[in-house]
Parts: C-alpha cells; sequence; structure tokens
C-alpha cells in the first residue's frame, strides 16, 4: 500500500539546562509510507530560550515498530549552524530525538532532516 501526506512536528526541547522552543517560525513535513516503511521529511526554524541537550520532535505521523536491540535510526540531517548531528527514532512511539554528537546546546537552529522507520 502507498500513502502520502503532511504532519506538523512539535518540536521540544531534551536534556538538562531548562530551555524551551519558543516557536517554530517554519514548520513545513510530510511523508510517504509504502508498505511498512515510512519515510518522513521535515523543514523547521526553530526559536528557542536557554540551554539543553537536544530536541524531541514528536507527533509523527506513525508509531514506530518495536526493533530488537532497540530504536530506529535516520539520516539526511542538515542543520544551518553545522557540526555533526545524529537523529534516533524511540522504538513504540510517535517521537524522535535530534542531538549534537558533542552534546554542544545550539540555539534557533534552522533544522532539514529526512528520517525512515518501520511500523507494524
Amino acid at each position: 500500500d502507498y500513502e502520502e501526506g503532511t504532519w506538523t512536528p512539535n518540536w521540544i526541547t531534551e536534556g538538562s539546562g531548562g530551555g524551551s522552543v519558543t516557536g517554530v517560525s517554519t514548520n513545513a513535513a510530510n511523508y510517504v509510507k509504502v508498505g511498512n516503511q515510512v519515510t518522513l521529511n521535515w523543514y523547521g526554524d526553530v526559536q528557542t530560550t536557554g540551554t539543553a541537550q537536544g530536541y524531541q520532535i514528536t507527533n509523527l505521523p506513525f508509531t514506530q515498530k518495536s526493533m530488537a536491540g532497540g530504536g530506529t535510526a535516520g539520516c539526511g540531517v542538515s542543520i544551518s549552524t553545522g557540526g555533526t548531528w545524529w537523529i534516533q527514532g524511540s522504538q513504540n512511539t510517535t517521537n524522535v530525538y535530534l542531538k549534537k554528537y558533542d552534546d554542544s546546546w545550539v540555539p534557533n537552529p534552522a533544522v532539514q532532516a529526512a528520517f525512515t522507520y518501520t511500523i507494524d
């Protein structure tokens, strides 16, 4: 089966530091579902306050499948501030985590990402 659609990412700061997302001026996202594979593409121009260790993006269009060995992984992250980032899914949820490899805080990023995961 094949399906295309849009979804609305919900941005939350992750980790200690008391930071928060105060707004997202551009929040565009779409998905393509083929069988039990879902590929997401999204862009967010995020405004923040304080500090944190990364972001949690919630409200994915489908729940990620439970996988042996943990969560799912993604690729295709482009951040306006550079550096090396990772994105990881959380099995049995509609959440992904986006962090910089060195755990440094990047306020107000412009994020473009792609992520593919498996569903039941």
